[in-house]
This record gives structure tokens, sequence and C-alpha cells, in this order.
């Protein structure tokens, strides 16, 4: 008789990030090394230069734009963004009607194809989609494909863009209290102040980038902001009050009674202000003149950063556990106010990048701004109000740091063999194709160099993305942005009597190194270690089982790990475990497997990734077993089995 079975290939698809940052003129060196035992035609480099964050905040804006709600507070989150985004297009001298029609143009010139990671033979399920947070191109496709069914974004075309902030406004005075105050809905039964300071900040805003405002909506809702100082004993809300107050000052008024709030009051309390908070009244007290109050409410932030120095990035949030909801502990908020407070107060060498990979930054800015565009989503962040808010720190960002008036030239050479020359001017800054791409024509077995050269004025943000198919024994493991380690324990039991003569099981268990040997029956505790540098939403971990094992587990459901997976799926070649949301920090997985058949197997490593980020992703080690029949039981010399003899299973 002959029987088939299905096989996997012994191997799994690598992929190796690499990123950073040059800031005028400068130069980095990649090393890539790739093993000898790959698949032929699997391999590629895809290398993406982004001369400007801009990229990142259009991608956000048609989020904005579409949400299919009109709350207050989405009517003036969805068209403040944009009034300011396009603002400061025009100073930088860009049309921005002329920049749409390049990006249609640049779209149909060239079509972004995601390349198939499902391969042959492979038990594996690869991320599908393009990588990199920093991708222009990308966005000029979405710009020409249509995005929620559009064909352009407003902010390039002018009279889509004022008819969009025009409706806005006529919905606002419209929904407008007698008492200046406004409700979450028109028609609202009563005014919200922290909404009502909300809108009359976008309000101030707007009028600062020059868009028609009527008067008497921001007068209103001044009258009704300033007699709410009073009405509050939460400092962060005050803070935020006089925040929203001091935005049209310039030199504090002795009278001011938001003045002597922030500058006394407040400031005499700041130990007890969220992070989120002491970066209001420092923006509050810079906008009032108070510099050296302001520079020390910026030293207090820095001492309680969150710094991932592996990554290169840092972020702010609140410890008040029990009030985690609250707008002042929003970590994407908080961290993109933080943000903005550096770039007003802060001196102006502390904002720039310093050259090289993420891992030697050291300035608190660039930090922030990595932060933020990794805990992106889909182009946006988590709400209408945290897009907001991140798109107008990144906007002041690139603002400060001049992203949007480059004047340099890119120099991409893969050691001698492949060369490219980019070009990079104000006129292209947004719609350059700058990605460089090279396939197994190109690369080598072994280390190689990618250097990149900038010569000129701006900054420069590259991202490598190396991806193979490694066949290689054993597989070594490789993380990016999360890590696993895999471990195997064996699990014994032992009967014994307690103190009160009660039989009880006692369970042990035995680490099991790579090549370990198992009889049928034998009992395995599989332990997936898990190690997150930021937290990260929609993450699969699926761990491939060796062949000769099954799980002990038999039907599928939710709930495992303590919680922490919202379901996980047993399968004939793998156990796959999903999890909603992981938070940064360490975490564990544990299940367990039955050796049954014999033979050599090999466990193949654990691939970890994020549905919705194809960058984000891990492997473990392989693991190598040897499993063997169960001895037979003695038998008499008839043939019958002794008495008391057990087979194991």
């Amino acid at each position: 008789a002959e029987l088939p079975f299905p096989v996997l290939v012994h191997g799994v698809e690598k992929f190796v990030a690499q990123s950073g940052v040059l800031r005028n003129t400068g130069a980095a060196t990649l090393t890539l090394d790739l093993p000898e035992m790959r698949r032929k035609g699997a391999t590629s480099l895809d290398l993406q230069l982004s001369p400007s964050l801009a990229a990142v905040m259009l991608d956000a804006l048609p989020y904005l734009e579409d949400y299919p709600y009109g709350c207050m507070e989405q009517t003036i989150s969805r068209f403040v963004p944009t009034v300011l985004v396009a603002r400061t297009l025009r100073d930088s001298g860009l049309d921005l009607e002329t920049l749409g029609r390049r990006a249609r143009e640049l779209a149909a010139q060239r079509a972004v194809v995601p390349k198939d990671h499902v391969l042959q033979d492979s038990g594996y399920t690869y991320p599908n989609g393009l990588p990199g947070a920093l991708q222009a191109g990308e966005l000029s496709r979405r710009i020409a494909a249509g995005y929620h069914n559009r064909t352009a974004s407003p902010i390039f075309d002018s009279a889509q863009l004022a008819a969009m902030v025009a409706a806005g406004m006529e919905r606002l005075a419209a929904s407008q209290r007698p008492d200046g105050s406004w409700g979450w809905w028109p028609g609202s039964a009563l005014g919200d102040p922290f909404l009502t300071a909300y809108i009359l900040e976008g309000l101030e805003q707007a009028r600062l980038a020059d868009t028609p405002v009527q008067p008497q909506l921001i007068e209103a809702a001044t009258r009704y902001v300033r007699a709410h100082l009073n009405s509050t004993e939460e400092l962060n809300l005050l803070a935020y009050y006089c925040y929203v107050l001091a935005i049209p000052n310039q030199a504090a008024p002795s009278g001011d009674p938001a003045f002597r709030m922030a500058d006394d009051f407040l400031y005499t309390r700041r130990d007890r202000l969220s992070p989120y908070g002491q970066a209001l009244l420092a923006l509050a007290l810079h906008r009032y003149g108070d510099a050296a109050k302001a520079q020390t409410l910026l030293r207090n932030l820095a001492t309680l950063a969150r710094v991932d120095t592996a990554r290169g990035t840092v972020h702010w949030e609140g410890d008040d556990s029990h009030f985690w909801w609250r707008w002042y502990n929003d970590k994407q908020e908080t961290t993109a106010m933080v943000l903005q407070a550096l770039v007003a107060i802060a001196p102006p060498e502390q904002l720039a990048p310093v050259n090289g990979g993420q891992g030697a930054q050291t300035n608190l800015a660039p930090m922030a701004v990595r932060w933020l565009v990794d805990n992106r989503r889909s182009g946006h962040w988590t709400s209408t109000r945290q897009t907001a808010r991140v798109v107008q720190a990144l906007l002041a960002y690139a603002r400060a740091q001049k992203e949007l008036q480059p004047n340099y030239n890119v120099t991409v050479d893969l050691d001698g063999r492949v060369t490219r020359r980019f070009t990079i001017s104000a006129e292209n800054a947004l719609f350059a194709d700058t990605r460089f791409l090279a396939g197994d024509e190109s690369l080598t077995s072994g280390a190689q160099k990618l250097h990149i050269t900038v010569e000129g004025t701006g900054t420069l943000y590259y991202s490598a993305y190396l991806q193979y198919f490694d066949m290689s024994e054993p597989i070594k493991g490789v993380a990016n942005a999360v890590g696993v380690n895999r471990a195997y324990y064996q699990i014994t039991t032992a009967t014994e009597r307690d103190k009160r003569r009660e039989l009880t099981t006692k369970e042990t268990r035995t680490p099991l190194p790579d090549g370990a040997h198992l009889t049928s029956g034998d009992i395995v505790e599989v332990e997936l270690n898990i190690k997150s540098d930021n937290d990260y939403e929609y993450v699969v971990f699926e761990d491939m089982k060796p062949a000769g094992l099954e799980a002990v587990e038999t039907r599928s459901g939710v709930a495992y790990g303590d919680g922490l997976c919202s379901n996980f799926e047993l399968r004939d070649q793998k156990v796959a475990f999903f999890v909603d949301l992981l938070p940064q920090g360490t975490r564990r997985i544990t299940y367990r497997l039955r050796a049954e058949v014999p033979g050599a197997f090999h466990g193949l490593p654990t691939n970890a990734y994020a549905m919705y980020a194809p960058d984000i992703r891990a492997l473990s080690d392989e693991w190598r077993v040897t499993v063997v029949d169960a001895p037979a039981a003695p038998t008499e010399p008839g043939g019958s089995k002794l008495k008391g003899a057990r087979k194991r299973h």
C-alpha cells in the first residue's frame, strides 16, 4: 500500500526592516545579509525614501473629511486640520491644483501591486500589503484610484475645500447656543464646556490661517469658556481652558484671569497635572510670554518620557490607571500635544533628527514623530479628534523643520552593482517616485552594503525592507517591533501523599533543548514569550506544530491565554492565536502537545504579524525533535501480557 501525506517545505519567509533619517548632507550604510540556503526568485529589497512627513498628514485627511457622522466635535475636526495643511502647503509656494494633477499623472504611470506573500508548500499566512509608514507613492495611487469613492482629495481642489469649510462654519453657527456654547449634537439641551473649548480652539486656528470666521462665534464662545474658569477643580481641564484662551495672545495682560490661573494657580500645582496637562500649560505660558516657566515644564516632561531606545521612539501617557479613559490619559493625543510644545518652545537644535538609524536618535521631537507615525492604522489614528490632534502636531513639526522646501540629491548604491540617483525639490517633495527596488538578479548571498548619500539641505526618511525565503537549518528567529521566543517543556506527573495522607498529583516542567528526544505519549508544553515595543492591535501568532505532535486541546475557541487572546484556532499544521490588543511589554501564551507519531521532525518558527501593518512581524527559532515508540509491555512465555503492565498512550 502507498499513502500520500502533505509535507511542508522546510523554510520560512523572513522580513528584515531598517529605517532612519538623514538631515542635510549625510550618509548611511545598511548591511544586508542573505543566507546561501534560500529560495531563488523570492528575494526582494524595497527601499522607500520620503522627503517629508506631509505625505503622512495628507494620507490621514480623507478619514476626517469622509467621517459619516456629524456631531460638533467631528464637524470642527473635519475641516480645521485640512485648512491648516492647505495653508502650510501654499505658504511653501506649492500650487495645490497642480500638485493634484501631478499626483494623478504619477499614479497612472506606476501602479503599485502588492507582492503575493503566500508561497507554495508553506503552511504560513503572510501579511499582504506594502510595508512602510512613510510612503508618498502609495498615497498618490490612492488619490488617483479614489479613496472612499472620491476621485481627488479636497485639499487639491480649492473650490471643493472652500465648500467644505463653508458647510462646517454654517453648521457651527446654526448649532451655537445663546450662551455661546455647543452641545454634542445640534439642538442639545445643555452646552458642554470642554467641547466648546475644543471648537473655540479650532476656530482660532482657522482664523490664524486666514480662514473667514464669523467674529461673533469666537466672541460668544470665549465669554462662555472664561465663565467656566472657576466652575471646576479639575486641573487638567483648567489647563486646557487656559491654553485655548491663550491662542490669540502674544503677551500676558496683567489682569487676564486665564493668565493668572496659568501663571500662578496651575504652575504651582504642575506636579498634579498629567503630561497632557503639563504640555497644555507650557504652551499657554509660552503664548503669554513667560518663557522661563514654559522651559521648566518642558524639563519636567522630559523626565516623564517613555523612551524605546532600540526603536528610536518616545511617547508620553498618563499614569492615572483608575481613569484611563479620560481625554488627558490618551497616549496619542498626549504625545501629539507634547510634540507641539517641543516645537513651539524647545531650541531648534533639539528638534532636528540625528543622522543615522532610528536607534541613534536622541532628540525627543523626532523620536515622538516616529512613534506617532508608527501608531497609525490604515493611514489615520483611532478617532477623529485623535487624528486631528496628531495631524496638527506633525504639521507643526514639518513646518518648523522646513520639510516642504527640500533641495538635495540622493544617491543609492548597492555594492556598486546597482546605482540610482534622485533629485528632490519643493516641486516634487510630496509625489516624487523615490522607491529603489532590487531582486535576486542584484542581491547575492552573504553580507552586502546599501549606501544612501544625501547632498544638499532638507530631511530624508528612509526605510529598507528585505524579504527572502530562508531554507537554512536551523532557521533562526528575527524580530521587528514584536519578538517571539519559543520554549518547550516536557510535563511529567507524580502521585504522592500529602501530610493528610491524601493522594495528590504534582507536575514537573523539564526544559527540552533543540534536538530533544521524546517517547510517544509524552506531554509537551509550548511557551510563547512575546515582547512588544509598543501597543499594537490585531496581532496573530501562528505556531507551527512538529508533524509528530498533536494539540491536547480538541476544539478551537475564544478567550485564551488569560484573556490576552480573543480567539484561537487549532489547525492541522499550526495553532493560531489572535490578540486584539497587544500591550507594550512582555506577555506569555502556553498550550500543550502530545507526542504521537515516531520520527524526526522540525517545529518551524512561530510566525507573528500585525494583520493590518505588514512591517510589524517576527519569527522565533525553529525546534527539532525526535519521537520514538513507547516500549512494548513485557509478555509471559505464552504470549499474554503480564498482569499490571500498561501500554502508554
